[in-house]
């Protein structure tokens, strides 16, 4: 495995709870902020976005995560499903704002994949909405957060491969296909390389 820093040419942090999340992240070459879960979703959230917030100084990436949504959704109880999203917008509105107001902060919110609160699936293969926010990034007409809402948004239907790509060129770090500044072929720049020397 390529660690995520040579692959995409980032600083990783993870906040989050759960040793499948942990082990991932020891794999993939991300540091890893280890969060514990209480009963007030929202509050952890703020919280690990307040851990996020100090720790942009050292960082390129900081994934912020609550499985919350998710533990909710295998409940198959739709109305307890819908609280815990209630705490989770509480705690991301009470946290957000000096993130949000930092030009040097990009900004994006989704979900990892569905997960149907009524039915048999334990996960479905639906579109999850996700927001952009940050310097120099189009808007649209788009004014609700949801999966309806979003579907109709300047973004369009991105795959998981795609999410990547278009946050490295949100970043002003990701590079023409196949233009080579290092002898390897790499998404970002600017690459690491040894400088060209010639003798004196």
């Amino acid at each position: 495995m390529t660690p995520f820093s040579e692959k995409y040419g980032l600083r990783g942090l993870s906040v989050s709870s759960g040793i499948i999340y942990w082990g991932l992240c020891r794999y993939v070459g991300i540091e890893c902020e280890k969060v514990k879960d209480s009963d007030d979703p929202g509050r952890d959230i703020a919280e690990r976005m307040a851990i996020a917030r100090k720790a942009l100084k050292d960082y390129d990436f900081i994934h912020v995560h609550s499985k919350a949504p998710d533990e909710a959704g295998h409940s198959k109880d739709p109305l307890y499903k819908k609280r815990v999203i209630d705490m989770l917008d509480k705690g991301i509105g009470e946290a957000i704002e000096p993130l949000m107001s930092d030009p040097d902060v990009f900004l994006i919110i989704t979900a990892d994949h569905s997960t149907p609160c009524d039915e048999p699936l334990v996960h479905s293969g639906e579109t999850v909405p996700v927001i952009f926010h940050g310097k120099g990034i189009r808007r649209d007409r788009v004014r609700h957060f949801n999966e309806t809402s979003a579907a109709g948004g300047a973004l369009g239907c991105m795959r998981g491969k795609e999410f990547i790509y278009l946050m490295l060129n949100h970043l002003d770090r990701c590079k023409l296909h196949g233009l080579m500044d290092t002898p390897e072929d790499q998404p970002f720049w600017p690459g690491k390389y040894e400088p060209f020397r010639t003798e004196q």
